[in-house]
């Protein structure tokens, strides 16, 4: 959000009676805050708190109107003119353009801008002609020529909304000083029906956030977001916490728009059901990979904790269904705790034929542990995770195929800091790093493969990204 003032006259949604002067400041990371030569509502001034849905002004032609509103400050100001009050409120967001007097702030369709994400897009519009050689060394009479061309959208439909990659063009000529051409690349989302509140529009505008961030990989900051309702253009400004820090090269990303573009609509909604069945997946990857401020301890505790929540989904929980090991449970309790004989009377088999248990979840099983007995271990999980992609990921850079054991161990280390677990990790340094690398690889073969990317693509992706990846020795 750009840092801006505006000076004007304001008042709350529905009491334009009571107008004050003020001064509207939006600063980068913060949200937009009004501070008042006065006070709405005087018999509510006493209150330290007040909040309201809308305010509502005008800064020379600018229609401004802010959203869910927090009076967080009001004063008695004196000076030799007197007492005066000056009241401050904060806003979650404001728009510019479009005056939403008593009504909701709804848009018939909404863009953003994310920063930094050209190469990613990869869309070029501009071509320079010259009639003279490199570097110019210009004569009477030369020209240049910069075309633009506007490149095709890449459309898909998504729920109800059409979601459409573009380049947009801006042009400024400063007569005798400079001319300049600003493109823009931006995500449209157009809804099949007029006026969807806003608010409406912030899950969409997040699933692409995390959709590009994804495959850039690394975070992408919103860097605007705007649309059109009856006709108007409205500014949309709202807090933006991240930072753009994405792969410098595109070889380097999980993918490009243009790896994409063929089959756009069909991985956009693959995205969109990813997110809805693994967000916590999304949610604690995103957590490590776009934070470099992160430990690797904590890195591999939310990439191990990430897969160990797409298996559960994906690949289910339990040893044996719930019922059958909840009459288990007794009969084992009984043998620890009580007769056998109320278990094998009448019983002519052993009791691990009679329910027919793993030997694996034998292995695994001990009197403090039975409650939670039917769950599948750690290393049963990652292990069936890596076999399903056993092709792709063998022979990768820091690939994890024979280091189920280790990543186990280690990821158990750091959660419970027993020295017999501590014999069995690696607890520092490069190996820790290099391991770090090879859980994360996982989860973005996992991904990748549920966009619906083809095994080979995906492998020949990971190698470019991770080869030339590598640890200072301590």
């Amino acid at each position: 959000m750009k840092e801006r003032k505006y000076s004007g006259h304001w008042w709350i949604d529905g009491e334009k009676d009571n107008t004050i002067s003020g001064e509207l400041f939006t600063y980068e990371g913060s949200m937009p805050e009004l501070q008042l030569n006065g006070a709405f509502r005087p018999n509510e001034r006493s209150q330290s708190t007040i909040s309201t849905n809308k305010i509502h002004g005008r800064a020379g032609n600018d229609l401004i109107t802010l959203s869910n509103c927090q009076r967080n400050k009001i004063s008695n100001q004196t000076d030799t003119f007197g007492t005066s009050i000056e009241s401050e409120w904060v806003a979650q967001y404001c728009t510019i353009g479009h005056p939403y007097y008593n009504q909701n702030i709804a848009l018939d369709e909404l863009y953003v801008e994310f920063e930094g994400v050209g190469d990613w897009i990869r869309f070029d519009g501009l071509d320079m002609d010259m009639d003279i050689q490199n570097p110019p060394i210009w004569s009477s009479g030369d020209k240049a020529t910069i075309e633009y061309t506007q490149p095709d959208s890449v459309d898909a439909w998504i729920d109800g909304e059409k979601i459409s990659v573009s380049l947009s063009m801006d042009s400024n000529h400063e007569r005798g000083e400079q001319a300049t051409i600003k493109l823009k690349n931006r995500f449209k989302i157009s809804p099949n029906r007029p006026r969807v509140p806003l608010s409406d529009y912030f899950p969409t505008i997040s699933k692409l956030q995390n959709f590009v961030s994804f495959g850039a990989s690394g975070s992408v900051a919103k860097k605007e977001i705007g649309g059109k309702i009856q006709g108007d253009d409205v500014e949309i400004l709202i807090p933006e916490n991240a930072e753009t820090d994405i792969e410098s090269h595109p070889h380097r990303m999980l993918f490009t728009l243009p790896d994409i573009e063929s089959n756009f609509a069909k991985v956009l909604s693959n995205w969109d059901r990813i997110t809805t069945e693994y967000q916590e997946i999304i949610d604690l990857y995103s957590a490590a990979s776009y934070n470099p401020g992160m430990y690797p301890r904590n890195e591999l505790q939310n990439y191990v904790h990430s897969l160990e929540s797409y298996h559960r989904q994906k690949w289910g929980n339990e040893y044996m269904h719930p019922w059958t090991f909840s009459y288990f449970l007794k009969d084992i309790k009984d043998i620890l705790k009580g007769n056998p004989s109320n278990v094998y009377s009448g019983a002519s088999h052993p009791l691990r034929e009679m329910y027919n248990v793993p030997d694996s979840m034998v292995q695994s099983l001990s009197y403090g542990a039975l409650k939670y007995s039917n769950e599948y271990s750690l290393r049963k999980r990652l292990s069936e995770i890596v076999d399903a992609h056993r092709s792709t990921l063998k022979g990768l850079p820091f690939s994890i195929v024979d280091k189920v054991g280790l990543a186990t161990d280690t990821r158990n280390y750091f959660a419970h800091y027993t020295e017999e677990l501590r014999k069995k990790a690696v607890t520092s340094g490069p190996e820790l790093q290099k391991l770090v690398w090879g859980v994360k690889q996982l989860i973005e073969v996992c991904l990748l493969d549920e966009l619906g990317m083809p095994e080979d693509y995906i492998k020949s992706r990971l190698e470019s990204k991770y080869q030339n990846k590598f640890v200072n020795p301590v």
